[in-house]
Formats: structure tokens, C-alpha cells, sequence
């Protein structure tokens, strides 16, 4: 239920607070709920009370008390909302119930635990004056800093106005209602003896042995709490706890200048690389709330130019502890992502070493936007650095950043980059850049040049001269043969992979073989599936003997251009008929040059023709020959386009101005030879023949 709309009816008071809808915790006599202030989004945490007729004496007694006690120690009021009885709150900072869940783990470190002692016992030092009354485990909170603190002041009564009778009546009934056990209900001894119980329910059995003689007494209420704590804060449990002496540096660095935090913080580091578990299974908020932040400022500080020197050291201590808590307890708040974005600009090695290490768990804190924005094009610089350590790490880190990545960084950008150290002096580099390359072929553009890319950068590492770049490549080249395609297989990889099957190393060759054996089973598997578009079963060729039988076709060819001769007697018979041609001097012929009229374009395929209508016509149509078949060769396509030359000879006895020879073409398979018959016109070859 959400109790703010019940505040908005009240009064017509607007409540200032938002509450969540589930509490967290809840007694007879509060009901706890977490929530923010509306103002400036704060969080608090909110005690509902329960009243009823039993418990009104006390929530009452709690709210007076809570309005005039700022003490260190108890949990810090914001404000009290007491006008409606039925919708009373106290609301403090944000704290949370000590988790008695966990104990056993908070038990693990019996320095922390001391640690959350302490608090107490400093708290109830400063309430020495008072009669607490209610120190119980319900009682005890935790605030965002770790800070063990105690809520409920139903019984507390100063020491000089108690009335003995009437708080033992009234501890009786708070009892009575909690269903606690009742140790005391004398005021003298109340609370010692519900802090000594205390005590040993924190430690279940494992109080420090210099605490033995103290414990006792407090047990049978002899001293109070204040004297408790004189006694065992000089035991060596209690000096040897620099967790102790830390908290209470920590409790006052907000009052400290820039070199006093850094002196607090320094012991912090010390502390810290000492002894790591000393850290370990901490009160929830320690960490988050009180280191965190100030590591955060202490090295925003350090890159003032007001800071120390050689403040770089300093920095990469403090960076490194800040990045494994971080990472340890899942919290980055909105500093600590400004600030790592800011680290990546620094040009000092081992923190940018440092910050590789821890790159896979800043992406998801960072995120995409700043990652490809203002990380990447500094991250770019590592794999160009003079330092081959960083070119190395900053290479094998390639794989965690591409997904953050946009595809133009990624297709361009990174890959120029790889292009340069797939030729770096050094074989780890080359041999990690040909693996990088394998692992993230898969994010490569398909749609762009990713085959050529990856049989670029396979043949490059097959000729390297060191084993280990070659095989890589192999071992590239084997896990890549899903991303390509046969068509690629067959015109680029397979021409890769083989010449490393003649490579000078053995285990090269050995591998080679078997991986284009593997390329080529795909190709054989995708050949076997290929639909034939032939619908005639091809058959195979002796090209041995192919075109050895021509000799028949030419006796055939021969033949026929015997039958289609004309006989002796029919040549006599035209040249009685036709008589002797009439031939001018050369300088007849020179004319006939001279008035030769060629058409302005000579090319193939255009009529053109001797322009002389004087010319007489030899045409023998009587000596028609036979038709000589001529079979279809390879290039029948192209003759197909042109159509059956005819010639027509003419010739003159005078100067004449013969026409141009016309060239026609059909898709005739014949050869015709037409000759005109005309007695006047002679065939230029003589009598002798």
C-alpha cells in the first residue's frame, strides 16, 4: 500500500515523500518503508507507526524523544509527521535492518563485526547520560555507509529523572509487545545486559579472549557500556584493527583538505594491498558508501595540477582498487563512469594497461553510446603504441569492444589498424592479429568485401615467416569456413590455402593438406546438389584424337566441286558464243582507278557497287551447278547474322567506271555459282586455258 495517497487526504497537506508499495521491515510497533524525497530525489526510509491503545505511551515517548536527540549513532531524522494519529511517521536517512540473515557470512571477518561493535559502543558513550532501554537485534540499522546505528527510543529516559517503578512497568509492557526476552527491567543494568547479549548473538561464541574479563562483568551489569568500552579499546584485538582506526579517519575526511583526504585514503591503499579479505563480507554500504566515493574524489583530485607529484603511481593504486570494487559489489554511480571515460585519455602505460584488464566489465557500465564515442578512438592509439606489452593486450581485447562498436569503426577504422599489425616487428602481435581476425570474421559486413578481407589477411599470414602466423592462418581459415561461400571457396580460398600445402614445415603441410581436403569436400558436397541444366547427358571427349577424321570430309568436299564443274565442251561452247574480251592499255586501267567512287564508310555489311551503266553483263544461267551443303561450324551464330555473298561479274572493253562489289548475306546453308551468259565479254584468263 502506498501511504502517500493516504497523507493527500489528509488535511489537504501534500506529503513530500514517495514511498515504495511493499515495506521492509515491520514490528508490533513500526512498519518500515524505503522511499525518495520528491524535492530532490533523496532517498529516506520511513517508520509508520502502529498506534493503538498499547502502544501509544511508547510511540509517543519515541516521537518526543526523536524531535531533540541528534546524536551520532542513532538513526539521523529528517522530520516527524505526528498531526494524524493514524498516519504517524518518522523519516530518517535511508537505512535498512541489519541483515541477521548474513551473519554467518558478516562472521567470516571478525574485524568488520568488531568493526559494527565498536559503532555501537561509541554511540552508547556518547547516550552514557541516558537510559536506552530497547538495545535488542530489532533495534539495530544499517545506514549507505555501513554504519551500524540504532533506531527506537521507546524507553529512553535520562538518568536523573528516571522512575524506577515506572520504567520497569513500562519495559515490561515494551517486551511484553516485541516478544523479546527480558534480561532486566532494572534501569541500572538494562543496558549492559542487553549489550553483553548482543555481543556474544554478533560473535556466536568467538569473543576475542582480551575481552574475556570485561565481557563478564558486563554480563552481571557491574559496569555500563561506556566503562565496557574503556576497558577493551586497549586490548591488542582491538589495536590491531585498523578497521577500527580507518572508520574513525573516514568519519571525519569531510572536514578535511584535498592532502588530509589523501593521507586517509593512502592508509586506505595500504590497508587494502596488505590484506585484500580484510575487505571481504563487510557490512552492505561500507564499501558502496564510504570508499567508493571518496577513491572516486582522490583520484579526480590527483589530476589537478595542485596534486602531488609523481601522482601518476598514485593514481594507478587508487584506479586499480576503485575498479575491483566496483566490479565486486556491481555499483557505478554516475562519478565513477566520467572518471574512467577520463582515464582513457592518459597517456601513462600502466594505466591504460590497467584499464584493458578491466575493459569486458566497463562496457555494460559505460555503455554503447560512450564506448563507441569516447572510448574507442582512444583505444585505437593502444594498438599503434611504440610498447609492444600494450599493442599485445590491446590487441586481444579487440573481441570485447567489437560488439560496443559501430560497423563503420569496425569495417574501416579497426580493421586499417589490424592491417598494420598483421605486419608488426613482433610474432606475437601477427600471430594474435590473424586470431583476432578469426574471431570476429562473423561481425564482418557479408554484404561488403569480408571474403577478400579474410583471404587477404590468410594469404599475408601464410607467408610469414615465422610457424606460428602460418598457423594460425590455417587454424583461421579452418573455423571460417562456414562465413564463406562455395563461390568463394572456389575462386579465392582454395587458390589460399593451397600453397601452403608445399610449405617448408612439415606440420604447415600436414595441416594445409588436410584443411583444403575439408574445403573441397564442401565444394564436392555442393556440386553434388547442383541442379544440370543440359537436357543431353553430356558425353565424354577423346581430345587425343579429336579432329584426326577430317580426311573423309574432304574427299567428300572434293567431289562435289567435281560434279559441280562445267564440262570441257561446255566451255567451248561459251567461248564461241561469247567471244574474245577487248582489253585497253595500262592507262585504261589507271582510269578505271582514278574513277573509282568509294562510299565514305568501307565497313562490313554496307552495299555498295561500280557505277557503269555501259558495262555489259556476262550471265551464263544455262550452266547452273549443283549445291554443295556445307555443315554448321562454331561459329554459325555469327554467319548466321550475315547473308549469302553474291557476286556479279562485269567487265568492259573501254575505259569504263566499274561499280562497287555488292556483298549480300542470307541465312542460306548454299553456295550458288551464277555466271551470265553474254558471247561479248571476255573471262580475262585466255585461250590457253
Amino acid at each position: 500500500m502506498n501511504f502517500s495517497s493516504i497523507f493527500k487526504s489528509i488535511s489537504n497537506f501534500q506529503f513530500p515523500y514517495t514511498l515504495e508499495e511493499n515495506s521492509i521491515h515491520k514490528t508490533e510497533l513500526w512498519t518500515v518503508f524505503h522511499g525518495i524525497r520528491k524535492a530532490d530525489s533523496v532517498p529516506i526510509t520511513a517508520f509508520k507507526a502502529n498506534k493503538n491503545s498499547g502502544t501509544d505511551e511508547l510511540i509517543t515517548n519515541c516521537l518526543q524523544k526523536a524531535k531533540v536527540m541528534k546524536i551520532p549513532g542513532l538513526c539521523p531524522v529528517f522530520e516527524i509527521y505526528d498531526s494524524d494519529p493514524n498516519n504517524t511517521y518518522i523519516i530518517t536517512e535511508r537505512v535498512s535492518p541489519f541483515n541477521w540473515d548474513q551473519l554467518t557470512t558478516y562472521q567470516r571477518n571478525l574485524q568488520a563485526l568488531q568493526l559494527g561493535i565498536a559503532q555501537l559502543l561509541d554511540t552508547l558513550k556518547i547516550l552514557e547520560e541516558f537510559i536506552i532501554g530497547t538495545i535488542s537485534p530489532e533495534s539495530i540499522y544499517v545506514n549507505e555507509k555501513g554504519q551500524w546505528l540504532i533506531f527506537g527510543l521507546e524507553l529512553l529516559v535520562k538518568r536523573s529523572d528516571v522512575n524506577s517503578h515506572i520504567f520497569s512497568n513500562m519495559s515490561k509492557h515494551y517486551y511484553t509487545i516485541q516478544g523479546f526476552t527480558t534480561y532486566s527491567n532494572d534501569y541500572k543494568t538494562v543496558d549492559a545486559l542487553n549489550m553483553y547479549h548482543l555481543i556474544k548473538h554478533f560473535l556466536s561464541g568467538k569473543v576475542p579472549k582480551d575481552w574475556n574479563t570485561a565481557m563478564n562483568m558486563l554480563s552481571k551489569g557491574s559496569i555500563t557500556c561506556s566503562v565496557f568500552l574503556q576497558k577493551i579499546v586497549n586490548s591488542q584485538t582491538w589495536l590491531n584493527n585498523r578497521l577500527i582506526r580507518l572508520d574513525k579517519d573516514l568519519k571525519e575526511i569531510h572536514i578535511k583538505d584535498a592532502e588530509g583526504k589523501f593521507i586517509i585514503m593512502s592508509t586506505f591503499e595500504s590497508l587494502y594491498f596488505e590484506s585484500r579479505q580484510t575487505f571481504s563480507n563487510m557490512s552492505p554500504g561500507f564499501i558502496v558508501g564510504a570508499i567508493i566515493p571518496e577513491l572516486i574524489s582522490i583520484v579526480n583530485w590527483l589530476q589537478t595540477p595542485q596534486s602531488i607529484t609523481n601522482k601518476n603511481s598514485k593514481i594507478l593504486h587508487f584506479l586499480a582498487i576503485l575498479l575491483e570494487l566496483t566490479d565486486e559489489h556491481q555499483f557505478y554511480p554516475k562519478e565513477f563512469k566520467e572518471l574512467t571515460i577520463q582515464m582513457f585519455k592518459l597517456p601513462d602505460r600502466q594505466i591504460r594497461f590497467l584499464l584493458l584488464i578491466y575493459l569486458p566489465k566497463l562496457l555494460e557500465p559505460l555503455g554503447k553510446n560512450d564506448i563507441t564515442n569516447r572510448v574507442f578512438p582512444q583505444y585505437l592509439q593502444g594498438l599503434s603504441d611504440s610498447d609492444v606489452t600494450l599493442r599485445l593486450k590491446t590487441l586481444k581485447t579487440v573481441p570485447v569492444i567489437v560488439p560496443s562498436i559501430s560497423e563503420r569503426q569496425l569495417n574501416n577504422e579497426l580493421l586499417r589498424y589490424l592491417a598494420k599489425t598483421q605486419v608488426d616487428p613482433d610474432v606475437e602481435v601477427r600471430t594474435w592479429t590473424i586470431l583476432i581476425m578469426t574471431k570476429v570474421a562473423s561481425t564482418l559486413s557479408a554484404s561488403g568485401s569480408r571474403a577478400s578481407i579474410l583471404g587477404t589477411a590468410f594469404t599475408k599470414s601464410l607467408k610469414d615467416p615465422d610457424i606460428k602466423p602460418r598457423l594460425a592462418a590455417l587454424y583461421g581459415l579452418e573455423k571460417s569456413i562456414d562465413l564463406l561461400d562455395v563461390s568463394t571457396i572456389a575462386g579465392k580460398i582454395l587458390t589460399v590455402i593451397a600453397p601452403a600445402v608445399l610449405d617448408k614445415d612439415p606440420l604447415v603441410r600436414s595441416k594445409a593438406k588436410v584443411l583444403f581436403n575439408k574445403y573441397l569436400e564442401k565444394l564436392e558436397s555442393e556440386a553434388a546438389s547442383v541442379a544440370t541444366d543440359t537436357k543431353d547427358e553430356s558425353q565424354d571427349i577423346d581430345f587425343d584424337n579429336y579432329g584426326t577424321n577430317d580426311n573423309e570430309l574432304s574427299e567428300q568436299f572434293m567431289t562435289s566441286l567435281r560434279l559441280n564443274s562445267p564440262s570441257l565442251e561446255e566451255v567451248n561452247t561459251l567461248k564461241k558464243s561469247s567471244g574474245a574480251f577487248q582489253n585497253d592499255d595500262w592507262d585504261s586501267n589507271n582510269a578505271i582507278n582514278e574513277d573509282i567512287q568509294w562510299g565514305d564508310n568501307d565497313a562490313w555489311g554496307e552495299e555498295t557497287a561500280f557505277e557503269n551503266n555501259n558495262i555489259p553483263v556476262l550471265n551464263i544461267n544455262n550452266l547452273q551447278g549443283k549445291k554443295i551443303s556445307i555443315d554448321d561450324s562454331w561459329n554459325n551464330d555469327i554467319l548466321e547474322e550475315q547473308e549469302p555473298i553474291t557476286h556479279t561479274t562485269k567487265s568492259t572493253a573501254g575505259k569504263v567506271k566499274p561499280k562497287m562489289r555488292t556483298i549480300k548475306t542470307t541465312s542460306s546453308r548454299t553456295l550458288t555459282l551464277d555466271i551470265e551468259d553474254n558471247e561479248n565479254i571476255n573471262d580475262g584468263w585466255g585461250d590457253e586455258w
